[in-house]
């Protein structure tokens, strides 16, 4: 079995060195995620073909990354405008898969945004601040990874508030 960690390290540092000295700064040796959790997600193709539809151009907040699946199932459908905000709430569940699967074709893609909740909050908000305008904030979709809201409601919480906060600023 290929072990993808370092190769995807290096994806994510060339392309973006906050998100990799974050996740480097929290690495213990080889962290465990709690797969026990992540397998009660694991519904990718019921979950992926229940999405509503959703413009080419959008700007889409995908709540947890899963197995990588959900991600590039979403950057298939969008367009070149489109972004792929991808909150991350478990850094561990996350730095496992770093070792289990090529992620270059999504740490590669300008499109798409990886951010650490509670790490990377004010990046979340540079993000929305940055991808939505008031023509496109009625294109924008939030999605839920399955189970992402039983275990990881605190991110949601921040996510609701940032979004007020990114409305209040367009309006005014």
């Amino acid at each position: 079995m290929t072990d993808w960690y370092m190769k995807n390290l290096a994806w994510i540092r060339a392309r973006d060195e906050e998100l990799y000295y974050a996740l480097i700064d929290m690495v213990e040796p080889r962290p465990q995620a709690d797969w026990s959790a992540v397998e009660m997600m694991m519904r990718p193709k019921e979950w992926l073909f229940g999405l509503g539809p959703f413009s080419p151009s959008a700007t889409i907040l995908l709540y947890g990354f899963g197995d990588g699946e959900h991600v590039l199932y979403l950057m298939e459908k969008l367009a070149e405008r489109g972004h792929l905000i991808v909150l991350i709430p478990d850094v561990p569940e996350f730095l496992e898969l770093l070792h289990l699967v090529d992620m270059e074709a999504v740490l590669s893609d300008q499109r798409v945004h990886p951010v650490i909740l509670n790490v990377n909050n004010d990046r979340l908000l540079r993000y929305m601040a940055g991808c939505y305008s008031p023509e496109t904030i009625a294109f924008a979709k939030v999605f839920v990874l399955p189970d992402y809201d039983l275990l990881y409601p605190e991110g949601l919480t921040f996510l609701e508030q940032a979004l007020e906060i990114v409305m209040q600023w367009m309006e005014g």
